[in-house]
């Protein structure tokens, strides 16, 4: 991907820090996310089942990982496991790469199948929700957003994966808080001292020497 370097007033770059996301924005994603929310603004078509449009603006809220929200009608922004990214993010994509992770270490049938409590099978199976997962070692069947979260915090913690989700309620009446977001991590920042140090820090960003380490991250 090609880099430029721009120049912003120290105002903008304020702005900018005061709607990141701490562990997880950088520069480019906090642009690229105001550049989306406005063109959705411009672009969306409402539906009668849809409520009002919630502030795309606020930061997200940090639930306790052993106490998530009603997920239902939820969807991943973004995830990161170890501190790398999953590409195209979903609910079931983080489950299925922490069973490859797992397998790789580990690839008895016994040993997969009782990480979590998701319905695995041995071998490979395509049906009725299944998808193979380690080579056809095992088939994981997928799980629904409100019982994503307890499983992939259950195996994360087996195999010692730190993993961050920042989700979304969708604008249905339905939904626990429509078009809020929120955060969920294992180990819970709530419960980490050093992890909250961290994050405090990042939500206290001084000048460009902090923004810079921010970057780094």
């Amino acid at each position: 991907m090609t880099k430029v370097a721009i120049e912003i007033e120290k105002s903008t770059l304020k702005s900018l820090q005061g709607v990141a996301r701490p562990l997880v924005d950088t520069y480019d994603t906090v642009i690229a996310r105001l550049l989306g929310h406005y063109q959705q603004q411009n672009t969306a078509n409402n539906t009668l089942d849809e409520a009002p449009s919630a502030n795309n603006f606020e930061k997200p809220l940090q639930y306790a990982s052993d106490d998530p929200p009603n997920l239902t009608h939820t969807r991943l922004i973004r995830a990161y496991i170890d501190g790398k990214a999953v590409p195209r993010a979903k609910w079931n994509s983080v489950l299925h790469v922490l069973y490859e992770m797992a397998a790789h270490e580990n690839d008895d049938e016994n040993y997969l199948c009782s990480l979590s409590t998701a319905c695995v099978i041995s071998g490979i199976k395509t049906d009725n929700g299944y998808k193979p997962v380690a080579g056809g070692v095992i088939s994981l069947q997928g799980v629904s957003a409100k019982n994503a979260w307890p499983n992939i915090a259950d195996i994360a913690c087996k195999l010692g994966k730190s993993v961050s989700v920042e989700f979304e309620w969708r604008n249905k009446k339905a939904a626990a808080h429509p078009g809020k977001s929120g955060i969920l991590s294992w180990p819970d920042t709530r419960q980490n001292s050093y992890l909250q140090s961290i994050a405090a820090s990042l939500n206290e960003w001084k000048d460009d020497d902090d923004a810079r380490a921010f970057d780094n991250l």
